[in-house]
C-alpha cells in the first residue's frame, strides 16, 4: 500500500460530539497524518465546559492496530461540568480550575478500551461537603486524579482526592452499579460491583453536619437518581477519631450509615456509646436517637462537657437511652424530646427509671445556655416505689423500707444538664406519702454503707429501755412528710420530717451534710405509754436525781391522762452516717430547732458565672 501524508488546518470551527453531549467551539489547529506514524497534532485549541483547552495528538502503531493519544490541558468551570455530567455531588462544587488530562483511544485490537485520565489541584474550586472531602477555601490545593476506562458494557471509574478519599466504581452509562469508596488514605484494592460500599476513617465527623449534608444532597438529587443511589448503596462504615454528638465529643467511634425508605440510619459504637440515630428526609421530623448504652465519664479538670454549646448547635430529637452509665454506675433508662429554641433547650416528656426513682414530667428540664451564667433547672415529681431497693441502689443499707414515696422537686445547678453534681445543686424537695416500716439495717450488706440518719433501729439500740426491742422487730408507719432545702451538698430541713405510725411518731429536724456525711439533727420520738413501755421504765431511764424525779412525779400527777396516752423523748443526733451519735436531751419536750431560712439556701435563681465554669 502506498504511503499517505496529509495535513488539515481547522480554524474557528464548531464540533458537536453528540454521543457524549459536548460541543467544542472556536476549534483551531493543524492535523497531520502519516501512514507510518498515524494521526498527530502539535497544538489544537478549543473552548469547552466554560474554559479554554489546549490539546496535542500523537499515535502509536502496533501491527494492524494502534492507539491515538490525546494530551489535554486547560481550565473548566464547574457549573457547565455539572450540567454536562448531571452528577448530584458535583452540584456541591463552585468555581473554576485548571486541569491536565489525556484520552487514549486504541484501535485494531480485539478489545479496544478507551481510557480517559484527568488531574487537577482544584485551586479555585470550593466543595460544600463535610470534612475531610469538603473544601471551603477556593485557593487551597487538593490534588484530584480520575481514570475512566470504557468497554462494551459500560466503564470503570477510579478516583483519588489527595489523602481524603478514593475508590473505584462500575458504571452502566451514567448510572453507578456498584463499587467501593474509601474515605481517608486510599489504597487501590479489588472491589465487588454488586452494590456501593463506603469505608475508611475520618479524623472528625459531626452528626449535625452530616444530617444537613444528607438533607441537602437529597434536595439536590432528582427523584429517580436519589432512589437509584439508595437502591445501590449497601452501607457506609467508617471509623471517626472524633465524633460530635450534639456537642458531646466522642473518640474512636465506629460509624455506620444505612439507607432506608425516607430516612438514613446511622449507627454509633465506641467505649462510651452504642446505638443509632435516624435521620429523616423530611427536615421537619425530629431526629430519632436510640442508644442501648451511654457511658459518661466525669472529669473535674474538663468541667462542663457541654460548655460553650448553644441551642443553635442542637437539632430537635426524640431520645431514648436504655442504660445511662456515669463512671461505671448504671443510672437506668431515660427518654425525652430535645427541643432547642432561641433562649433555652427544653427536655420535654421526660421519663426515667433510675436507681429506684421514677420520673415522668411533661416539661421536665430546662437548660439556659444563652444566659450570662448558663444553668439548668428541673421541676417535677420524683417517685420511689420501693425505698429499701432505692437506697440500696444508691449504696446505702437503711432501716427504712416502704413504698409510694413522692418527692416534689425543684432543683437548679450551673451549666448544662450533664454538669449536675451534688456540690452544685440547690433547690427544694417536698416529701409526701409513703408507707412501710422501720427495721434493723444489716451492717453486713456487702459494699452498702449504713445510712445512720434513717437507721432508727440502730439509733433505738442506744436507748436505755424497750424502744430498741420494739423498733428492731419492725415498726410500721403509714405516712412520711416534710420538706428540706439542698444547697451545695447541705440538706437543711425546712418542715420537719414526720414519720407517723398508728400510735407513734418520729420527727426529725436539723441538717445533714451529704458531702461529709455528717449529722446535726434533733429527733423527737413520740410513743404511747403502755405495758410495753411503762412509766416507771421511762422514769428510771431519765431521772438521775431526786429533784428530776420529783418533777417527773409531779408532772405525772398533774397531766396523768396525757402522759398515760403519749410521751415525747427528745434526742440529739450527731456523728456520721455510719456512726451516728445519739444523746438523750429531755422528756416531754417536742420542741425543735428553728427551721432553715429558704432564702438563705436558694437566694439566687441563676448560679454565678464562676460556678458555671466549675
Amino acid at each position: 500500500a502506498p504511503d499517505v501524508s496529509a495535513g488539515l488546518w481547522v480554524d474557528q470551527a464548531e464540533i458537536a460530539l453528540n454521543d457524549i453531549g459536548l460541543n467544542l467551539t472556536d476549534f483551531r489547529g493543524q492535523f497531520d497524518y502519516e501512514t507510518k506514524t498515524g494521526l498527530s497534532a502539535k497544538q489544537i485549541q478549543f473552548d469547552v465546559l466554560g474554559g479554554s483547552t489546549n490539546a496535542r495528538i500523537r499515535s502509536e502503531l502496533f501491527g494492524n492496530g494502534g492507539v491515538t493519544l490525546i494530551a489535554l490541558e486547560g481550565d473548566v468551570d464547574m457549573a457547565p461540568v455539572t450540567d454536562w455530567l448531571d452528577l448530584t455531588l458535583l452540584r456541591l462544587t463552585e468555581g473554576s480550575t485548571v486541569y491536565q488530562g489525556s484520552l487514549s483511544v486504541p484501535y485494531g485490537g480485539r478489545e479496544d478500551q478507551p481510557v480517559f485520565e484527568f488531574a487537577s489541584d482544584l485551586r479555585g474550586v470550593t466543595i460544600d461537603m463535610p470534612p475531610p472531602t469538603g473544601k471551603i477555601v477556593a485557593d487551597a490545593r487538593r490534588p484530584l486524579r480520575v481514570t475512566q476506562s470504557f468497554d462494551a458494557t459500560g466503564s470503570e471509574l477510579a478516583f483519588e482526592l489527595d489523602q481524603s478519599a478514593g475508590g473505584i466504581l462500575r458504571l452502566a452509562g451514567d448510572e453507578v452499579q456498584g463499587g467501593i469508596i474509601e474515605i481517608g488514605r486510599y489504597e487501590p484494592k479489588a472491589a465487588a460491583f454488586d452494590s456501593i460500599r463506603i469505608t475508611g476513617a475520618l479524623p472528625y465527623a459531626s452528626l449535625e453536619e452530616w444530617d444537613e449534608f444528607l438533607l441537602r444532597l437529597d434536595a439536590l438529587s432528582k427523584g429517580d437518581v436519589s432512589e437509584a443511589f439508595r437502591a445501590r448503596l449497601d452501607s457506609v462504615q467508617v471509623q471517626a477519631a472524633q465524633f460530635d454528638l450534639f456537642g458531646y465529643a466522642l473518640e474512636d467511634v465506629a460509624l455506620g450509615l444505612y439507607p432506608n425508605a425516607g430516612s438514613w440510619r446511622m449507627t454509633l459504637l465506641n467505649s462510651e456509646v452504642d446505638g443509632m440515630v435516624r435521620l429523616n428526609d423530611d427536615p421537619d421530623v425530629p431526629l430519632e436517637i436510640v442508644l442501648d448504652s451511654l457511658n459518661l465519664i466525669s472529669d473535674g479538670a474538663l468541667g462542663d462537657p457541654l460548655l460553650g454549646l448553644t441551642s443553635e448547635d442542637l437539632l430537635p430529637a426524640d431520645v431514648l437511652i436504655r442504660s445511662v452509665y456515669w463512671d461505671g454506675e448504671d443510672y437506668g433508662r431515660w427518654q425525652f424530646r430535645l427541643q432547642p429554641n432561641d433562649e433555652s433547650v427544653l427536655l420535654s416528656n421526660l421519663t426515667a427509671q433510675s436507681k429506684g426513682m421514677l420520673i415522668d414530667v411533661k416539661e421536665g428540664l430546662h437548660w439556659y445556655p444563652a444566659s450570662e451564667a448558663p444553668y439548668s433547672r428541673f421541676e417535677g415529681l420524683v417517685t420511689v416505689e420501693d425505698m429499701r431497693a432505692c437506697l440500696a441502689a444508691w449504696g446505702y443499707a437503711s432501716g427504712l423500707e416502704g413504698e409510694d414515696f413522692g418527692f416534689q422537686t425543684t432543683l437548679e445547678w450551673p451549666g448544662s444538664p450533664l454538669n449536675i453534681d451534688l456540690d452544685r445543686i440547690r433547690g427544694s424537695i417536698n416529701l409526701t406519702g409513703g408507707q412501710g416500716r422501720i427495721v434493723q439495717a444489716e451492717a453486713s450488706s456487702g459494699a452498702l454503707k449504713l445510712l445512720g440518719i434513717f437507721d432508727f433501729a440502730e439509733i433505738a439500740q442506744r436507748f436505755s429501755f424497750d424502744l430498741s426491742r420494739m423498733l428492731s422487730e419492725g415498726h410500721a408507719f403509714n405516712s412520711m412528710t416534710g420538706s428540706f432545702f439542698l444547697k451545695n451538698g447541705l440538706v437543711s430541713i425546712d418542715s420537719p420530717i414526720v414519720v407517723a405510725g398508728a400510735g407513734s411518731q418520729l420527727t426529725l429536724a436539723g441538717e445533714v451534710n451529704l458531702l461529709t456525711e455528717t449529722l446535726d439533727n434533733d429527733l423527737i420520738v413520740t410513743l404511747p405509754l403502755n405495758k410495753n413501755l411503762p412509766w416507771y421504765a421511762a422514769y428510771s431511764a431519765v431521772a438521775t436525781g431526786p429533784l428530776v424525779g420529783a418533777g417527773v412525779f409531779l408532772a405525772q400527777k398533774v397531766f396523768k391522762k396525757q402522759i398515760d396516752e403519749l410521751t415525747s423523748l427528745k434526742y440529739e443526733v450527731s456523728g456520721t452516717f455510719s456512726e451516728p451519735n445519739v444523746q438523750f436531751l429531755s422528756m416531754f419536750d417536742s420542741s425543735l430547732r428553728k427551721s432553715a431560712d429558704p432564702a438563705a439556701v436558694t437566694e439566687s435563681p441563676e448560679p454565678d458565672a464562676d460556678a458555671a465554669r466549675e
